[in-house]
Order: C-alpha cells, then structure tokens, then sequence
C-alpha cells in the first residue's frame, strides 16, 4: 500500500527493484543487475553505488525452528556494511520496503544507466560469484589489487579478473579449492605489498583450510 511493497525472499531481487521502478517506485535503482534472490540480498545486506538493501527495508519476515512465523522489524536486526547479524537458523519468507516514488521514466533510465556502468566495468560475460572482498575504509578492494600488481594472476581455472580486480572469475573448469586458494592468496599479497587486510565479502561453505 503507498510506497510499501512486499516481496517474497524467492524472487529475484533484481525482478523486483525492476518492477518497482516501472510502478514509479525508486529508491533501490541504484542496486540493478545484482543477482540472486531479495533474501539473499537482505542475509548479507548486498548493496551498490552508495545504496543498500537495508536502507529502505521496513521488516522481514521468517520462520524459526520452531516452525513459528516471526516478524522483525529492521531496529531489530544488527546490520552494517555487507553485515547482518540476528539471522542464523531463521527462513526468510518475505520483506517489507518503504520506497520513493518518482516518474517511471526517470526511475528506469537511472536502472539503465546503472546496469550499462556495470556491464562496463565488470566482467559480467565471465562466470563468478560477484565482488570478492568489502570495501576498506576509505579505498577500494579492486584498487588495492590491482596496484599489489595481482589483475589477471591465476590459480587453477581461477583467475583475478584483468578487467575488474575485485572480481574472481572462472576461466576454465576452476574449483572452489582454486576460488579459495587464488581469494587467500590476494589477501597474503596485499597486506604485504599494501599493508591491508582484505577482508570477504563473499560467505564460504563448507570446510576450507
């Protein structure tokens, strides 16, 4: 109703921010073209260009083990940059948004620009899982990288992007020991070249040692 949309954590997240803007509703334009589906955007509080999915979220909705539909609004759940804590052990069924409205037209111009500026600047022709590391305070991961002199080094299929260096791709059959490998090894080499410590962004499953 209004400005409030609800959406299920299934749906893709970009389906949605698409869908909101040829309604007239803004606000997450910013963030077109990241894959994946509105509650795996909202786990780890995905965002782009200066704009991220918990700043117009209102409540999530989810069930708890105990098979319970519990509402949490957004002042309940600790969040940060590329952070959110509160969620372990929950199903995330579906959010509430509180977005702006703004004429159509505009809202999907700015939503085209955004996606050419992607589609210019990252490898979105290679396979990858997207950004790798968080952004440090006042630099960028790619940055770093790439001055560490690291843009295009490989392990196995696995290779850092020659085009965007916050960016693992595969090249070639990679395995996630490759992905892992080649992700610990800019880490070790940019805090010894950079003296930075590189944080991920992206969440591991599974054993990795």
């Amino acid at each position: 109703s209004g400005n409030s949309i609800k959406v299920q954590a299934g749906a893709l997240w970009d389906n949605f921010v698409h869908a909101s803007a040829q309604q007239g509703l803004g606000g997450v334009q910013k963030t077109s073209g990241i894959p994946g589906s509105v509650g795996g955007a909202l786990r780890m509080n995905a965002g782009a260009f200066g704009q991220e999915v918990f700043d117009r979220l209102v409540s999530i909705e989810a069930l708890d083990p105990s098979g319970k539909t519990v509402e949490l609004p957004k002042s309940a759940i600790p969040h940060g940059y590329r952070r959110v804590e509160g969620l372990d052990g929950l199903i995330l069924l579906s959010a509430v948004f509180e977005l702006e409205s703004g004429p159509p037209d505009v809202l999907l111009l700015e939503r085209c620009n955004v996606l050419t500026l992607r589609a210019e600047q990252q490898p979105l022709d290679s396979p990858s899982a997207g950004s790798v590391f968080k952004r440090p305070e006042g630099d960028h991961a790619s940055r770093l990288i790439d001055a560490a002199g690291l843009k295009g080094l490989r392990i196995g299929g696995a290779q850092v992007s020659p085009k965007h260096a916050g960016f693992i791709v595969n090249t070639n059959g990679a395995t996630a020991s490759d992905i892992y490998s080649l992700m610990q090894k800019v880490r070790c080499e940019v805090k010894a070249r950079m003296g930075v410590e590189l944080e991920l962004e992206q969440v591991l499953l599974g054993e990795f040692n």
